[in-house]
C-alpha cells in the first residue's frame, strides 16, 4: 500500500500574488499551480493549505479558495507537519515535484511526470 503522502502548500507567493491584507480578497490566483495542486488532491494526497495570514483572515480566505476552485483537504494559519513544503520562501512548485520524484521512483513516475505538465 502507497503512503498517503501530506504536501504543505503555501497560499501567498505559490496560489496567488501576494499583497497587503487589505488586498486578499481579491489577490491574483496563479492558475498553472492551482492546476497541480489540484492534481495532488486528485491523486488522493492531503493537500494543506498553509497562511501567515491572521485567524482574523480564516473566512475569507477559506471564501477565495473555494472561489478559485482551488481543492484541498485543510487551511491552516500556521505552519504544519507535513513530508514536503511547498513555499514562496523555500521551492517552487515544481523544485518540490521533482524532488518528490527523484525521492520516491517507480510508482509515482506516472503521477509526477502528469503534475509537471500541467499547465
Amino acid at each position: 500500500m502507497r503512503p498517503k503522502w501530506t504536501f504543505s502548500i503555501d497560499l501567498d507567493g505559490i496560489l496567488c500574488i501576494s499583497g497587503p491584507p487589505e488586498k486578499y480578497p481579491v489577490a491574483k490566483p496563479i492558475s498553472e499551480n492551482i492546476k497541480k495542486v489540484n492534481k495532488l488532491y486528485d491523486f488522493g494526497y492531503n493537500v494543506v493549505i498553509n497562511t501567515s495570514r491572521s485567524w482574523g483572515h480564516y473566512d475569507m480566505t477559506k471564501s477565495w479558495l473555494k472561489h478559485h476552485g482551488v481543492k484541498h483537504t485543510e487551511l491552516v494559519m500556521g505552519k504544519v507537519l507535513a513530508h514536503y513544503y511547498v513555499d514562496d520562501k523555500n521551492a517552487t512548485l515544481d523544485e518540490v515535484m521533482q524532488k518528490f520524484n527523484d525521492t520516491v521512483q517507480g510508482d509515482y513516475d506516472g503521477e509526477v511526470r502528469e503534475l509537471q505538465e500541467t499547465n
